[in-house]
């Protein structure tokens, strides 16, 4: 293999050009390619120096893939002919009836315009520095372009579409606050908060979150985001927090959190009267190390309680 040791300023000057082509790539959710995809399969398997599949079977989901592999696996045979029994509903359920586990089957896959970073590398040494060993990554190239995962199979291949939908938050990760963050074709779609994995119900039906089953999640990200779509100041106050400390200047509240750091919360209330007369509560999160409602209410201005003195409160 072709050894370099340094890339010229022009070489480094290429590396926007594939990052937009390739990050475009990855995020596509065009699938007007999707059926003019054999040629590319075919140079697949002859640079592995297989022969190529007589039958490559499209379905519209990663999910829907899993499954067939699940039934085949068990059986040895499918009816894939028959598109009643080809839909992620119909694969669905003869999975579960035929399969005595269902497996994931995901890393076995070739991941298509998922594998855009890594593709992008080999393309970019391909291109611009004439790494011969890189073109035997041409039909990974170009399938990227048109699919989503594949699964390269002696007799045949799997070849699932891009998602239709991807939504993002303003980083760039998966996120939706009311619907799945990633969708493909046939409904099957997954829900992400600021890029991390949640259960549907937390994004479709929050009001089902309880303190019960945000205290028994072990996944340290996942139960801050139920935390926060529970509530916190209601969460505090639902799950028998710990009043550790109480002066003039309110209530410091501690919720241990195991592995987690611990919600602290500060109850102040405002000193301006609401139209009514009433005056109205404020939950401030703070430190987890303040020990005084005053020291909690100082931390909020950046002060120390001893400099925290305001003659009049606003």
């Amino acid at each position: 293999m072709e050894k370099i040791e340094n890339l010229t300023k022009e070489q480094e000057a290429k590396f926007p050009e594939y990052v937009e082509k390739w990050t475009n790539i990855g995020l596509s959710t065009d699938n007007s390619k999707f059926k003019s995809i054999k040629r590319d399969i075919n140079s697949i398997y002859k640079q592995a120096n297989k022969t190529p599949p007589e039958t490559i079977i499209r379905l519209d989901s990663p999910l829907a893939a899993n499954y067939l592999i699940n039934i085949i696996v068990e059986t040895g045979e499918y009816d894939i002919d028959d598109p009643k029994q080809m839909t992620l509903e119909a694969l669905k359920n003869n999975a579960i009836t035929i399969c005595k586990k269902i497996k994931a089957y995901n890393s076995d896959a070739c991941y298509g315009q998922h594998d855009a970073s890594m593709l992008s590398f080999y393309e970019f040494f391909k291109n611009e520095c004439n790494i011969k060993d890189c073109n035997k990554l041409k039909g990974f190239y170009t399938l990227a372009e048109k699919i989503g995962w594949f699964w390269p199979c002696e007799d045949f291949c799997i070849v699932t579409k891009k998602p239709r939908e991807l939504n993002r938050d303003e980083e760039g990760r998966l996120h939706s606050e009311d619907k799945f963050a990633i969708q493909y074709e046939d409904g099957c779609g997954f829900c992400y908060f600021h890029g991390v994995r949640v259960p549907d119900y937390v994004i479709f039906a929050p009001e089902k979150i309880t303190t019960t089953d945000i205290d028994s999640e072990e996944n340290i990200e996942v139960r801050r985001i139920k935390i926060e779509r529970y509530g916190q100041e209601r969460y505090l106050m639902d799950s028998k927090s710990e009043l550790v400390h109480e002066d003039d200047w309110g209530k410091l509240y501690k919720k241990d959190l195991g592995e987690d750091e611990p919600l602290v919360m500060v109850k102040v209330v405002n000193s301006t009267p609401e139209p009514d007369g009433t005056f109205k509560d404020y939950f401030i999160r703070v430190r987890p190390d303040v020990k005084t409602a005053h020291e909690a209410v100082a931390s909020t201005f950046m002060l120390n309680e001893n400099d925290y003195e305001p003659l009049i409160e606003t």
